[in-house]
C-alpha cells in the first residue's frame, strides 16, 4: 500500500502551526509499518529529514516543480491508495480528485471542518485532547494495515 502523508503546510501562516500541523515524530509509530510513505511536502526541517531518511520514507518533495506543483501532485495522488494529512490544499486537491481522502485535525481545527458538507467521502480522524495525536496515530494504523 502507498499513501502519502502530510503534517503541515506553509509555516509562515499561523493557523498552520497551531491547528493545521503536527510535529512529525508524532508519526514514528505510522513510518515503522509495512506501507510505502510519500512525502511532497515543502519545507522540511533537517529534524524532520533525518526522521524520514531514518525510516526510508520516500521524499518527493524536491524534484516537484515550483512553477507545476500542482500537476506534478495530481500525477503524484494518480498513484497512491490514499492521502493522510493536516488541514492543507492537499486535501482539498486529493478529494476532488476522489483519492481516498483522511483528514487529522487538532481538537481546536476550523469550524468548517465540524459539518463536513464538502467533501463527504472524506475521513476525519480528529484529535480527542489538545495537543495529543496518539488516538489518531492508532485509528491511522487501523486503517492503513
Amino acid at each position: 500500500k502507498t499513501f502519502i502523508f502530510n503534517w503541515n503546510g506553509n509555516k509562515l501562516n499561523s493557523q498552520e502551526k497551531y491547528n493545521r500541523s503536527m510535529e512529525l515524530k508524532n508519526a514514528i509509530p505510522l513510518f515503522e509499518l509495512d506501507v510505502n510513505w510519500i512525502i511532497i511536502t515543502k519545507d522540511i526541517s533537517l529534524e524532520e529529514k533525518e526522521i524520514l531518511d531514518n525510516y526510508n520514507i520516500t521524499i518527493y518533495s524536491d524534484i516537484i516543480d515550483n512553477n507545476h506543483a500542482f500537476f506534478d501532485s495530481m500525477i503524484i495522488l494518480r498513484n497512491i491508495d490514499g492521502i493522510f494529512s493536516t488541514d492543507t490544499c492537499l486535501v482539498h486537491l486529493a478529494a476532488n480528485l476522489n483519492i481516498p481522502t483522511y483528514v487529522m485535525l487538532t481538537l481546536g481545527c476550523d469550524w468548517r471542518w465540524s459539518n463536513n458538507n464538502w467533501y463527504p467521502d472524506i475521513n476525519i480522524i480528529k484529535q480527542k485532547k489538545q495537543g495529543d495525536w496518539s488516538h489518531v496515530i492508532e485509528e491511522i494504523k487501523l486503517i492503513v494495515k
